[in-house]
């Protein structure tokens, strides 16, 4: 897709994706993530459904979170290995969405995590002794957002067996 290499840089990516659980909003969607293997920066593409609070003008993400498990399937947790500390409003940016269907919005890759999430995931991979599998937690912030706030959360689970 062009928008990841415009933001990523030419190179080859590796790809997954992430699921949320509805929010407050009974908003829900998902999330697909690519990380240029040359220069470690990751990009994401953003989508929303059930967009119940009229249309989103902008999406942020806000909190990484990379965990450790000693079993396949993201089982028996070893513990984090790293969280990013947040950023300013203006550091992992969307393009402005794009309505798809009904209520449904995407939201392109704007700006990169200037390697945060590959920093975070050095901690513990599938190179790290005992570690069979990891799971990678994104929090997204919608605007508007629900009342009382609270963000999407994306989750995955990578099975090193697979990974590697």
């Amino acid at each position: 897709m062009a928008e990841f290499e415009t933001v990523l840089g030419a190179g080859e990516t590796l790809s997954d994706g992430f699921s949320s659980s509805p929010d407050a909003a009974g908003r829900s969607g998902s999330l697909v993530m690519k990380t240029n293997q040359a220069n470690g920066r990751t990009a994401f593409q953003l989508f929303v459904d059930n967009a119940q609070l009229g249309d989103p003008t902008a999406a942020v993400i806000r909190h990484f979170q990379v965990f450790a498990y000693e079993l396949g399937g993201c089982a028996g947790p070893i513990g984090p290995c790293g969280a990013s500390q947040g950023w300013e409003e203006d550091e992992i940016k969307f393009e402005t969405p794009k309505k798809t269907k009904g209520d449904d919005f995407e939201f392109a890759p704007k700006t990169h995590d200037n390697g945060e999430l590959v920093r975070l995931r050095s901690d513990c991979n599938c190179d790290t002794p005992g570690v069979k599998s990891f799971k990678i937690i994104i929090e997204v912030e919608i605007v508007p957002g629900p009342t009382p706030p609270a963000n999407l959360v994306f989750e995955t689970c990578i099975d090193c067996d697979v990974a590697t």
